[in-house]
Order: C-alpha cells, then sequence, then structure tokens
C-alpha cells in the first residue's frame, strides 16, 4: 500500500517499541507483544505510519477496540491517508460493524482506486450486509488488479458458494489454493462446497488436509467429522466433532452434528441435549417460536398447566414427533401450534387439545416446547419411543370417497413418492434432497411386476415432465384433488403399501399403521439408524437403504423382488377386486407401454 509522506517523526523508543511487538508477535508471544502495544500507546505516538502499524499489530492481535483509535488518531494527523481509513473501516468490520466500515472503505478508495486490498475488504463488508452483486464486483475489481490475491479468491469463492454458484465457488478456491497451497481455510471451504456438490470423498480429502495443517482449528474439525459422516463413518465422525468441541465448547453447529451422528448410532441419551445446541443456530432461530415463556425439558412442574407445543420443522418432523402430544395431555392442557397443511389430520390425534395456526394468537399458556424438544424432557431412548400405532388417522367420510375413486382399481395398490420438497432457500437442504429423491424413471423394475396399480402420492414435482412414468407403469393420479394431510391420509388408507423416499409422506403411513417401505439414501437420515431394515419408530415400516452413494438400481432391484413376493402371497380380492358400480375415478391416469 503506497502512503503519503509522514508529517510527524516517532520517537526512536516507539519505533523500538513497535519493532520488539512485532517480533514478539512473530514468535507466537501475543502476550508480551499485547503489553508492549499497550506501551506505545500510553507513550502518545503521533507518526502516522507508526499508528498504522500499531492498529496493523493490534489486528493480528485481536484487540480491535483498541486498533480503531490508533488508526482514527492517523487520520486526524494526516486526514488524505488512505490507509489510515482502510484502517478504520477493517477494526469497525472486526466490531462487527460492516455498515459504519463501508464509508471509510470508500473514502480510502477515493483516496487511492487501485487497492486491491481495500477492495477486498469493501467486499467482505459488503457480503456481511447481503449486498453480494457489490460485494462480488469489488472483489473481481481486486483481482483484475492483483490476479494473485488469494485472499480475494477465497473470500469469492465463500460469497459464490453461500449465493449457490457452486461451480464457480469451487473454481475460486482452486485459484486459491494454487496461489497459496497451504491455505488451509480455503481447503475447508473448498470441502464445504464438494460436500454441497454431492462430492463426498474429495470432500474428505480437503477436510483432512486441512485438518493436518490446523489440527486444533474447530470449524476445520467439524468439517472434517460432517465429511465422514455423510460416508457413513460414524465413530471417527464423533471423534472429530468431540475434537472440535474441546476446542470450541460452545460452537453450537458441532453439537448439533454430534447429536446426528449419535442418533444414527442409536445413543439416544448422548443425542438429545445436543440436539438442543440447534437453537444457536441461525436457521433455527428463524422459526423458533416463543421465547418469553418458560421451555418445558421435563419435571413435575408440567402438571396442571397449559403447554403449548408448537412445530418448528417439516412436517415429516411433526408427524413423527406428535406422538409425545398424548403422553403430554395426560399431565397438562396442551395447545398445539402446526402448519395449516396438518391442521385437519391433528383433529385426530388424542390429546391434541386445541388447535392453532401460525399468526393465531393462542389461547393462555404457562409453559411451551418445540415438538422436537419433547424426545429429551421424556428421556427417550431405543426401549422407550413411543411407538404405538396408529396415533393419526382419517375420517371414515374422507375414506369413503377415497374408496369410491379408487374402486376401480383391482390389483394391489401401491402408492409412490419419489422425490422430496427440495427447499431452494436452504443450500444444505437442497444437497440433502438430491441424494434422497430418485426420479419416477427409477421406478421402471417395479413397472414390471404384474398385478399392482400405482398411485401417486407426490406433490409438487416441477417440472411436469417428471411426472412421466417409465415403460410399463400405470401410475393414477389424483393429487389434485389432494389438499391437506387429511386428504393424504385417507387417500393412504385406501391403499395396501406405500413405497417411498425419505420424506412427510413416509411419517405418514407410519403414523396410520399402514405398510411402508422407505427407500433411503446411502447416508440415512438418523431415523433410520444404521444396518436396520426395520424402525423403532414405525412398526409397519421397512427401509431399504443404498449400499453405495447413488445406487438406486439396486435399491429398486431389491424392491422389485420383494414385491413380486407379496403380490404373489396377496390375497385373491386384493388380485382381483370387482368395481363397486359407480362413475369411474376422475383423475388422471398416466400410461406408458414399453
Amino acid at each position: 500500500m503506497t502512503r503519503r509522506r509522514k508529517t510527524v517523526s516517532a520517537t526512536s523508543d516507539q519505533a523500538g517499541l513497535l519493532a520488539r511487538a512485532q517480533s514478539l508477535q512473530a514468535r507466537n508471544m501475543s502476550a508480551d507483544a499485547l503489553a508492549l502495544c499497550r506501551a506505545l500507546w500510553a507513550s502518545q505516538p503521533d507518526d502516522p505510519d507508526l499508528l498504522l502499524d500499531l492498529g496493523a499489530l493490534l489486528l493480528t492481535l485481536g484487540e480491535h477496540a483498541a486498533a480503531l483509535p490508533c488508526y482514527q488518531r492517523a487520520a486526524v494527523r494526516q486526514p488524505g491517508l488512505a490507509g489510515a481509513h482502510a484502517g478504520i473501516g477493517a477494526a469497525l468490520y472486526a466490531l462487527g460493524r460492516p455498515a459504519d466500515a463501508i464509508p471509510h472503505y470508500d473514502r480510502a478508495l477515493g483516496l487511492q482506486p487501485n487497492d486491491p486490498d481495500t477492495l477486498t475488504n469493501q467486499g467482505t463488508a459488503l457480503y456481511a450486509l447481503g449486498r453480494n452483486e457489490d460485494a462480488l464486483r469489488s472483489y473481481d475489481a481486486a483481482l483484475r488488479l492483483r490476479p494473485v490475491l488469494a485472499i480475494a479468491w477465497y473470500n469469492r469463492g465463500n460469497l459464490l458458494r453461500e449465493t449457490g454458484r457452486l461451480a464457480e465457488s469451487l473454481a475460486s478456491l482452486d485459484r486459491a489454493l494454487a496461489i497459496q497451497p497451504d491455505f488451509a481455510l480455503a481447503r475447508n471451504n473448498r470441502g464445504v462446497t464438494l460436500q454441497l456438490l454431492n462430492r463426498h470423498a474429495e470432500a474428505l480429502e480437503a477436510h483432512d488436509r486441512a485438518a493436518a495443517a490446523l489440527p486444533r482449528d474447530p470449524d476445520i474439525l467439524n468439517g472434517l467429522g460432517t465429511a465422514l459422516f455423510l460416508l457413513n463413518r460414524h465413530q471417527e465422525a464423533l471423534e472429530a466433532f468431540d475434537r472440535a468441541l474441546a476446542e470450541k465448547p460452545d460452537l453450537a453447529l458441532a453439537h448439533v452434528n454430534r447429536a446426528y451422528c449419535n442418533l444414527a448410532l442409536g445413543r439416544y441419551a448422548d443425542a438429545w441435549q445436543d440436539h438442543e445446541a440447534r437453537w444457536e443456530l441461525s436457521a433455527f432461530q428463524s422459526v423458533r417460536h416463543d421465547l418469553a415463556h418458560p421451555l418445558w425439558q421435563g419435571g413435575p412442574d408440567l402438571d396442571g398447566k397449559t403447554i403449548l407445543l408448537w412445530a418448528e420443522q417439516g412436517f415429516g418432523d411433526v408427524l413423527q414427533f406428535c406422538r409425545y402430544v398424548p403422553m403430554v395431555a395426560r399431565r397438562a392442557q396442551v395447545v398445539l401450534l402446526v402448519p395449516p397443511p396438518l391442521l385437519r389430520l391433528m383433529t385426530s390425534l388424542p390429546g391434541g387439545g386445541q388447535l392453532v395456526v401460525p399468526g393465531q394468537t393462542p389461547p393462555p399458556f404457562d409453559l411451551q416446547s418445540p415438538l422436537m424438544s419433547l424426545p429429551l424432557a421424556f428421556g427417550t431412548d431405543l426401549a422407550t419411543i413411543p411407538h404405538d400405532v396408529p396415533y393419526l388417522s382419517a375420517t371414515p367420510a374422507d375414506i369413503a370417497v377415497w374408496r369410491q375413486r379408487l374402486a376401480p382399481l383391482t390389483g394391489l395398490r401401491v402408492g409412490i413418492v419419489w422425490a422430496g420438497n427440495p427447499r431452494s432457500f436452504d443450500l444444505t437442504h437442497q444437497a440433502v434432497d438430491r441424494r434422497r429423491s430418485c426420479g419416477l424413471a427409477q421406478f421402471a423394475p417395479l413397472a414390471r411386476v404384474g398385478g399392482i396399480d400405482f398411485v401417486s402420492l407426490q406433490k409438487e414435482v416441477d417440472p411436469p415432465a417428471s411426472r412421466t412414468p417409465p415403460p410399463g407403469m400405470v401410475l393414477h393420479d389424483w393429487t389434485d384433488q389432494i389438499h391437506d394431510f387429511a386428504d393424504t391420509a385417507a387417500l393412504i388408507e385406501t391403499l395396501d403399501l406405500v413405497i417411498s423416499v425419505d420424506t412427510s409422506v413416509v411419517h405418514l403411513a407410519g403414523a396410520l399403521g399402514k405398510p411402508v417401505w422407505v427407500l433411503s439414501r446411502f447416508d440415512a437420515c438418523w431415523r433410520w439408524l444404521i444396518d436396520r431394515e426395520d424402525s423403532p419408530w414405525y412398526p409397519t415400516a421397512r427401509v431399504f437403504r443404498q449400499s453405495r452413494p447413488g445406487d438406486w438400481a439396486g435399491v429398486m432391484a431389491r424392491v422389485a423382488a420383494e414385491l413380486r413376493t407379496l403380490t404373489e402371497r396377496a390375497p385373491r380380492s386384493l388380485r382381483g377386486r370387482e368395481p363397486v358400480p359407480g362413475p369411474r375415478p376422475g383423475g388422471r391416469t398416466a400410461r406408458r407401454s414399453g
């Protein structure tokens, strides 16, 4: 960085203090370096260059509040000194004040327009404010001036990843590493991007190399644990999460990841408390319903009270954990807050109490709890999961309507779901959805099994072409007449079997006590545990999991074989139902012939 000529000279004592402090910092003697910095500041230096160097050293030492007045004094002594204004911006950003930093970066760039370091820092502050395109322009301007600026490539890669431009993110991080191969943070974040691209073996290699370079960095260790977890190396993942938490005990993401790992292993006693750390994550804070009323986490204070139980995550989570509501209702009055699509179905839940939806004012209550915290409150382990089914049901009137619609179907009635909700606003969930969703075409082996009427339970699939069945399959589709989960439940009640990728329909069928076959990705959701085909959560569920990542062909081959056996054993009434009098069903029927 070019500086204007200084106007006041530093004393030799001041220059000596700074030199010794810099030397101590270079030898990782930060406490001694900081003591000399304080002595230097007490000597009231006025030399702008010395103040810039002192400010930079204090920033390196993490003393951001102390660095700020150094830069401010330099700016007073020499108002046209670009470095002073850039330093003020850096200190303000480090103090969590990016909006205040921007004018100072602008001032510095007005004085010295072609400073790539200031442009990079400006981009980082803009990114923190959500001004992503402006931030990208700053990074690109910096890199045009200095293409070998690794930190700018690194920051650019992080921005592009967070905005969903994953291929470009990976390219930027690769540029940073080509310039600076020992840039451990860039290698770690390369691993994060590779995880989102579902390139898990490569992600593990990146995290492993980053952890070798910085073996005590908690974020890197958490990334390493995540990569191991996604490859089903659960014990090694736990060790990485433990190491991360030993370095930073309040690292919420590591607590949550360790919870999922222990849940997958069936170690529930170790997991539920860790799972409570989810509320420290920004994604969960946005859905937190109530902060004013006391949180019930188990104990006698519930007896005779009124408690608000509320849904926090997806539909499947509500369907799985609403089983605890009757247990709560035996001790307290329950107010249950659920999303509107679940409202009508939840009237069948024993002990559901008063039902409300978001936006409605609930009646007065004493305590509150999210549904997914109830396993902790009740001390749930594998042996004590409340698994009596059904705990939800459809109304007889709704079931009768669907029976009439399906009456002409004379084969084994099998409902299918092939895709989940990608949740375009959540990059992590998008990556998971790409692994759990398989596409209707993958059901081709099932289409070759005779004696089956396939019924679509698939909602909200885009584009329409994704509903084209494979050759030989006739797919009956009444989903345009499904308006909420109560309708879906009534339809499922008229089926013999549900086959679904891991979506809310699985949980609905399980809660209804209907046979359900779960098509599970290789890195199965924690709910399905590891190395099991049954489920302690749903007695009527059977899990068909991938033996290697992406292996839907193997899953479908096993399902087709089991389905063929089932049709051969099915009662004659299922293989040749007589249609009841009445009109033909009005749903869409998609037909492909091979």
